[in-house]
């Protein structure tokens, strides 16, 4: 007769817990942790760059915006002039040039400022006609608001620049809608073909510099912040030099006009108090 030797115990298999590295009571290597970083970091710029593109979708919504814009405009409407913000597309392109300036990323820059480009072109050109069909074109204190821009529009476009960003990397989308109200980008582009369809350069002319203030703030705020996280972690000092001084021209150059202009609405101020 034959007997079948005893069975050995079953053993409970390992949990996954118990092969963590914090159950094993190490630590996961700088090595690995940096190389994780990176895939995030790689997938932030991938989403970065697809808001960047230039497609039929970002078409629609810069015609929408700047339609709603500009008829807020005309009836003096804030509430409107802050819906056109929040449809507005144009963050998505100035994000871009921001995070391409922080990894001198060309390509990047240069999908973004094509992007940029033809929106603004869109939305003037839809602004233009959409004036000149209006029977009404006088000046309101919606449009006259955005012909006098001053240090502390520069400083509302930088601190919303940097709350983008951050609200990019931990991908935070409610936060982006204060941003869009915060920095009026597509209402300063209606209020420049406001200028051009009934001939007041400098209405025109206002309206640019505060457009261009908040463009280039944003995606300055935005090239800084990114580099504090490390994007672009293979740069050379020579390219953190570059990217300090064009960032300290910029911001003087920007600074001296709105400088100008504070003081002369300060100035006024003064005088009928």
């Amino acid at each position: 007769m034959l007997f079948a030797p005893p069975s050995s115990p079953r053993l409970p298999w390992p949990s996954r817990s118990c092969w963590s590295p914090a159950a094993s009571g190490r630590s996961i290597s700088p090595r690995i942790a940096a190389a994780i970083d990176g895939e995030d970091r790689a997938v932030l710029l991938a989403s970065v760059a697809r808001d960047a593109r230039l497609d039929r979708k970002y078409v629609l919504l810069i015609t929408l915006s700047a339609a709603i814009a500009t008829l807020g405009l005309l009836q003096d409407s804030p509430a409107v002039v802050i819906g056109a913000m929040l449809v507005s597309p144009l963050l998505g392109p100035i994000m871009g040039i921001g995070f391409g300036l922080a990894t001198i990323d060309s390509g990047l820059i240069r999908r973004s400022l094509t992007t940029l480009a033809a929106g603004v072109g869109v939305a003037v050109l839809v602004a233009v006609l959409i004036i000149w069909l209006s029977p009404i074109q006088d000046v309101t204190g919606e449009i006259r608001a955005r012909t006098q821009p001053t240090l502390l529009d520069l400083g509302v476009a930088v601190v919303s620049g940097i709350a983008g960003v951050y609200a990019i990397l931990r991908q935070l989308s409610g936060v982006m809608v204060g941003v869009a109200i915060a920095t009026a980008l597509v209402p300063p582009l209606s209020t420049i073909a406001f200028g051009l369809a009934t001939w007041r350069p400098e209405l025109a002319l206002g309206a640019a510099l505060l457009f261009l203030t908040n463009t280039l703030a944003i995606a300055i705020a935005a090239t800084i912040v990114a580099r504090i996280n490390r994007f672009g972690p293979s740069l050379t000092p020579q390219h953190t030099i570059f990217q300090v001084t064009g960032i300290v021209v910029t911001l003087g150059l920007l600074s001296t006009p709105l400088a100008l202009s504070l003081n002369n609405i300060a100035a006024e101020v003064r005088a009928r108090s």
